[in-house]
């Protein structure tokens, strides 16, 4: 007598359809958290930071643009996007921005008030505290690392002001550099809009401290695209003197 092989009943077949169906939405999402990692690490080496979710979005996009173009499936088209090629295409994008120019060589053709200086290194603070309470540890250090970036130059501009800085209360910085700062502040109105957070820390924002806190953000961005937009100051290279 022949053995019969055993019988796969349909609740069977469903249950490996689920597991199959699981373990490539796991790989999928586990290729995506890389891709974002590698992504957000090219960026810096321009000087550039943004949201992972928006990285995220970027990488599905140019992934789901390639499928669509060869007309072939999601999977294989991963294995054509390059996190390189698309960080330099997003730099030459943002090229008024200098991505990778070092900003100390640079003339500085723009000066910002005393008040509003100080307005955006706290903001520049507030947004690496919202980065450490929404972002995984790899996407948040690469975040916090451009920030901190960002602080240091504010501080090393107002330490080059000169006397007549100090009378007239402002700090000459490159035009470049206040792009970044206003792109800086506004992702981070974008995060805090976006995840509805606002950190314990600034509990000083109320009930509805998210919204607030990116009103903040923004408020203070729209006051220094106003000065970027104005023309330009003389300026010198280097350290002012």
């Amino acid at each position: 007598m022949v053995a019969q092989p055993p019988q796969v009943g349909p609740w069977r077949r469903r249950r490996v359809r689920t597991v199959l169906q699981n373990a490539a939405v796991a790989s999928s999402s586990r290729w995506l958290d890389q891709q974002v990692t590698a992504l957000l690490g090219q960026l810096s080496e321009f000087g550039l930071v943004v949201p992972a979710e928006q990285a995220a979005v970027l990488i599905t996009e140019r992934v789901d643009s390639v499928a669509s173009q060869m007309r072939i499936s999601r999977q294989t088209a991963r294995g054509y996007f390059d996190p390189v090629r698309l960080a330099e295409s997003l730099a030459a994008s943002l090229r008024d921005e200098l991505p990778g120019v070092d900003m100390f060589d640079q003339p500085r053709d723009t000066s910002i008030p005393m008040p509003l200086l100080g307005r955006c290194v706290a903001g520049l603070a507030e947004a690496i505290t919202l980065r450490i309470a929404t972002e995984t540890p790899p996407t948040a250090i690469t975040s916090i690392g451009n920030l901190a970036g960002c602080l240091s130059a504010l501080g090393q501009f107002t330490a080059d002001s000169n006397d007549t800085d100090w009378e007239l209360a402002r700090v000459r910085v490159p035009r470049a550099f206040l792009r970044r700062v206003i792109r800086n502040l506004e992702a981070a109105a974008d995060i805090a809009e976006a995840t509805q957070t606002a950190p314990s820390e600034l509990a000083s924002y109320g009930a509805d401290g998210a919204t607030a806190l990116a009103k903040a953000f923004r408020r203070d961005a729209d006051a220094l695209r106003t000065i970027e937009t104005a023309p330009s100051e003389p300026g010198e290279p280097g350290a002012g003197g």
